[in-house]
Order: structure tokens, then sequence, then C-alpha cells
């Protein structure tokens, strides 16, 4: 539901790769923003979304072990903040120290994996709730698993899990989203995709919330010339709450798109 009210989403990053032999540093950095546009009230009903942003820095260090396959370790330094409801600054703002291990390359051929996880060590503001567990260290994750049987097919598994400021609640929430999506190439012209995506979001104590939406999709892709493509897409929502006697929180939603790029 909030997906669909007005809202400003901010996203950047930057990446830069330097390459010492079979050493590559990785300096990165991303931002995040989410300005709800939303009017707090006090009222029964209400659904009072709070502003949110995060801001990562740090970089990885690879170190390769053979064609186009590498090692990888890093480390990120960053911040999360939950801005203010009813004109008061939330309490779980916090500072974030994120270590982490990688693998890319290829495991076989035909088979390709790159996967970056690790745990996060969180210092928040004062102030969370009694029954908050401020000493909990979650684990980030960013994997996919890309197998190729031929040319023209490749079948992907991708799996992210992360925790973020909430945006209708007072705490965090671990999000995890897997994929999975199945992709054809019919022709020199033409390309076929479908998958399924199931996203969760799990809220910390002292917040009562568990959500799913299962998301099946397919795509159809037509090149038109060297530089046009038409693209039909449709997906499908249904969301669901694991928590009893909240039927407010579920929905279906079909969506279907037409696309068109032109490279002028």
């Amino acid at each position: 539901m909030r997906d669909r009210r007005d809202a400003l989403v901010t996203n950047a990053s930057f990446k830069l790769m330097h390459t010492v032999g079979r050493w590559q540093l990785r300096p990165a950095a991303n931002f995040h923003y989410q300005d709800f546009d939303t009017p707090h009230r006090r009222l029964s009903g209400c659904a009072n979304y709070i502003d949110r942003s995060e801001l990562f820095v740090g970089a990885d260090l690879a170190r390769q072990l053979a064609a186009n396959t590498f090692v990888i370790a890093g480390y990120r330094i960053g911040a999360q903040r939950q801005y203010k409801l009813y004109g008061i600054d939330r309490p779980y703002d916090r500072r974030i120290d994120r270590f982490l291990a990688g693998f890319e390359g290829t495991l076989h051929p035909g088979l390709q994996l790159t996967a970056l996880v690790g745990p996060e060590i969180r210092h928040y503001a004062a102030g969370t709730a009694a029954d908050f567990d401020r000493a909990e260290r979650p684990w980030w994750v960013d994997a996919s698993l890309t197998f190729k049987p031929s040319p023209q097919r490749s079948v992907a598994l991708c799996f992210r899990r992360q925790t973020l400021p909430s945006s209708s609640s007072l705490g965090i929430y671990a999000s995890g989203t897997w994929e999975l999506t199945w992709r054809e190439r019919l022709s020199d012209h033409c390309s076929v995709a479908a998958g399924l995506k199931l996203a969760r979001g799990d809220w910390m104590a002292p917040a009562l919330r568990e959500d799913r939406i299962v998301t099946p999709f397919a795509c159809y892709t037509r090149s038109l010339g060297p530089r046009r493509q038409l693209e039909l897409t449709w997906t499908f929502d249904d969301a669901i709450s694991r928590v009893p006697a909240t039927p407010g929180r579920a929905s279906h939603r079909d969506v279907a798109s037409v696309s068109y790029r032109d490279a002028l």
C-alpha cells in the first residue's frame, strides 16, 4: 500500500576498481533516502509512514584465483536514520560496522556465483524500548547463483538480506528477498523470462509484525532494430500478514506494463 502513495525515493552509488597484478582495491559508497510525503495524524487507522535514510562507505580487497574468479574481504561503515514522528525524532538511529567476505567467479562450467556476506555491529542512539535487543548482530547478505546450460538459456537464484528502519512503526525489521528467474532467448530478436519473487519482513521486538509478499512475473522482450526495444511485463503481488487478526495488511495486485526504449 505504501508504495502506491506519493513519495520521493533517492538512490545513489559509487564504485571504483583499481587493479595491481592479482589484487583489486574496490572503494564503494551508497546512499538511500525515502521521503514518504506523509502528514502525521494521531487518528486511528492512519498509516503514519516515517521517513528514513542510510549511508555507507568502505572498500573491498579482492584477490584473483583464476580468470574472472576472486575471493573478497571488505568493510563498510555507515548509518541508518529513522526520522521524526509527530515532530519528535525517533530513537532507532544507528551507526553500523559491517564486515564482509565474498566470492565471485565460476564454480563449474556454466555455473557462476557472486556473494558478499558478513555480520553487522550496530550502535544505537539512546532511548530505544526496554525489550529491544540492542546487542543483536544480524547478517547482511547479497548473493546470486546463475546456471547457463546453453547460450540461449539461464536460470538465476538471488538472495538479499538486510536490516532497515521501519517506515510503518517504531523500530527495525529484517528484510529478506529471494528471486528465481528463468530466461530463454527464442531468436536473435526476442526473448522471454519468468520467475517468482518472495519478499519477507520480520520486525524486531517490541513491534509485532511479520509480512510476506509473493510475486510471480513474466516478461517478453523484442528487438525492433539495432537501438530499439519493446518489452511487455506482467506481475502479480499477493501480500499477506503472518500476524493473526490483521486482514487489512493483505492485498492482491496485477500489474501489466509496456515499455519502449530507443537509443537516439
